[in-house]
């Protein structure tokens, strides 16, 4: 556990308040080197690896006749999120397009302590369904702050071929929305939260005052 702080903290949140402002910068629309589209994909994707419940799905699927063992399982599990997970799950979708989404009403993202969420081809939140993370086809939302998301996807060319495995596509594409999609992520994330919510706490009284006779 000592080797897994010091990773994250020197290789992965050491870096994410530079490329937090990169993403946000609208002046920004190209990533330099492949070194800073790993790095971002690295600080992104670490929040899923990192969470309670990604480590509680996997310890649940341990056989019954290995129990026994099950402390130094979840030992051996954690560490390896530093030399496989983390790593796979990046190499997952290392060709994904990169979007930045900007609100532009008062409305705001909420985030959790699951706060990145994984959708499948249709739009379901699959979060809850183990190795979900490893399916390239799925798309990958982070809300950044209560402003702007991350969306990764796949990438097509202009006949709509896929581009995965042939071209990084090095830019930052940039887009806005209104509250309409704010509501459609935020009540995703309440559904992927474990146990706690995070937002302003003005927006998430007028949010959860909604939410409860929606849902």
């Amino acid at each position: 556990m000592v080797v897994e702080s010091i990773f994250y903290s020197r290789e992965i949140e050491n870096y994410y308040p530079k490329y937090y402002e990169l993403l946000i910068n609208p002046k920004i629309s190209k990533l330099e080197s492949l070194d800073d589209r790993s790095r971002i994909l690295m600080c992104l994707l670490s929040l899923h690896c990192r969470t309670p419940k990604q480590f509680n799905y996997f310890f649940k699927s341990v056989p019954e006749s290995f129990q026994n063992r099950i402390d130094l399982i979840k030992e051996d599990y954690k560490t390896s999120h530093i030399g496989n997970t983390l790593i796979d799950f990046i190499q997952t979708h290392e060709y994904k397009t990169i979007t930045i989404v900007k609100i532009v009403d008062n409305s705001e993202f909420i985030t959790s302590d699951n706060p990145l969420l994984i959708l499948n081809p249709k739009g379901e939140l699959i979060n809850h369904k183990f190795k979900e993370q490893f399916n390239k086809e799925n798309v990958i939302l982070i809300p950044l702050d209560p402003k702007h998301c991350c969306i990764l996807k796949n990438a097509n060319d202009k006949n709509g071929i896929s581009l995965d495995g042939k071209l990084y596509y090095n830019r930052i594409k940039r887009t806005e929305a209104n509250c309409d999609f704010v509501w459609e992520i935020n009540a995703k994330m309440i559904k992927s939260a474990d146990l706690e919510c995070f937002g302003r706490e003005n927006y998430l009284k007028t949010f959860f005052s909604v939410y409860k006779f929606i849902d």
